[in-house]
């Protein structure tokens, strides 16, 4: 409790002492007229009754009585009525009127004093009651307004975010179509190959080098459309986790206080932008064109030796053929 009301209440407690002995001095005494009297009567009820409820009154509401305005308030009504009980001097009709004079006084300025802290106390209530729940409720509003002008304001970045990713959904699927035609071609060319160019002893260096060349070309660029679709596939995933995780953050951020925004923003500027790009398949498919070159490399040098072999072989059949036909005409 405040220093100084608790000055008032002892100041109070002390005219009620004072007002208690003169009281009991009178009681004391013979003089029937003035004991009886009406307005000795109301300085019974005041001293016994009415001081205890104002001393009760200064503590329930001292949080709102150590205000300035009220404390002066009640601190001059105190000062008044100690003063007129301190200026007592007779045991008199006279003397008990000048005293209910003072106490007349101090009701008077007691009553306007809370009728202002009763004033107070509405207010405060009003706030809490209809004010405060308005103001929570318009703060809600803000919120959901603030909510809505972010959502407008990243809309045109969570659809940059949408249409690429619908853009490497689609190409994905390109890729895939061309393995799929790829795999189906190949079939089809050495199903005719094989009705058309049948296998015999004169084409089967030609026949093995083109099952050769048609399967490396199948695994090299059958190999390359499915890493491209995957890789693809893996930007798919993220744009459309971060088109996702922008649509959600205006909800995400009401409930995060407003200094804190340019913070998270600042943050998701360093995830979403200028982070490098995943090249991981597009190094895979470098070594894989790299080892079939290689490969093709290889194969034809092979080729070029079987086709120089197979001359080779041919010339000396026809030797052989020649020198028996002379010998027959000798």
């Amino acid at each position: 409790m405040n220093e100084k009301i608790s000055t008032l209440i002892k100041n109070l407690e002390s005219n009620q002492l004072r007002l208690q002995d003169y009281i009991n001095d009178i009681e004391s005494d013979t003089d029937e007229s003035l004991k009886n009297s009406e307005k000795f009567q109301k300085l019974k009820r005041f001293t016994e009754a009415q001081i205890p409820r104002v001393m009760t009154f200064l503590r329930d509401n001292a949080e709102i009585l150590q205000y300035e305005d009220f404390l002066e308030d009640a601190y001059n009504s105190i000062s008044t009525l100690r003063s007129n009980i301190l200026s007592i001097q007779a045991k008199s009709h006279y003397e008990i009127e000048k005293i209910i004079n003072g106490v007349n006084s101090f009701n008077s300025q007691f009553s306007l004093l809370s009728n202002g802290v009763s004033a107070v106390k509405q207010s405060r209530d009003l706030v809490e009651t209809t004010i405060k729940p308005k103001l929570d409720e318009l703060d809600e509003k803000i919120k959901d307004v603030e909510a809505a002008r972010q959502a407008l304001a990243g809309a045109k970045t969570e659809e940059i975010y949408a249409k690429a990713s619908d853009n490497f959904l689609e190409y994905a699927r390109v890729y895939d179509l061309l393995f799929y035609i790829l795999l189906g071609g190949s079939v089809l060319f050495t199903t005719v190959n094989l009705i058309y160019f049948p296998y015999t002893d004169t084409t089967k260096v030609n026949f093995i080098l083109s099952k050769i060349l048609t399967f490396s070309i199948v695994i090299t660029l059958g190999t390359l459309f499915l890493r491209k679709a995957s890789h693809l596939r893996k930007q798919y995933d993220q744009a459309y986790q971060t088109s996702l995780e922008l649509q959600a953050l205006p909800l995400y951020l009401e409930n995060i206080d407003v200094e804190h925004h340019s913070e998270i923003y600042k943050n998701l500027a360093e995830k979403y932008f200028g982070k490098e790009l995943d090249q991981t398949q597009n190094d895979k498919i470098g070594d894989l064109m790299q080892e079939q070159l290689s490969a093709g490399t290889e194969l034809v040098r092979a080729s070029a030796e079987l086709v120089r072999a197979k001359s080779e072989s041919g010339g000396n059949e026809s030797k052989s053929e020649s020198g028996g036909n002379e010998e027959n005409k000798t």
